[in-house]
């Protein structure tokens, strides 16, 4: 009884997230962020180096600007996913995400 509290405890404790996923946290990632005013070019700098990466994800705060980065993604000709809180389009053989950040 008292082994399988211990062990109800330790799969549920929300403490050390750092432990939950060992294979995804064991990976190389890069992360960028594009920050500045409004009009400064962060959305097409963002897209330029989203186009050249292997594959990656688009975080915005809007849903149509996460559809128009999608739409700009495949007429470069990079298969792209599309997560909103409303949609999900499943791009087969893609390796990009453009997604609301909700």
């Amino acid at each position: 009884h008292d082994f399988i509290l211990a062990s109800m405890k330790r799969m549920l404790s929300l403490a050390r997230p750092e432990l939950w996923f060992p294979a995804a946290r064991a990976r190389t990632r890069r992360v960028t962020a594009h920050v500045g005013p409004t009009n400064s070019g962060k959305t097409h700098a963002a897209l330029q180096s989203l186009m050249a990466a292997r594959s990656g994800v688009y975080g915005g705060p809007l849903r149509l600007l996460a559809w128009e980065v999608r739409e700009k993604l495949l007429g470069g000709g990079v298969g792209c996913h599309l997560v909103t809180g409303q949609e999900r389009v499943v791009h087969e053989g893609a390796d990009h995400t453009s997604s609301t950040i909700e």
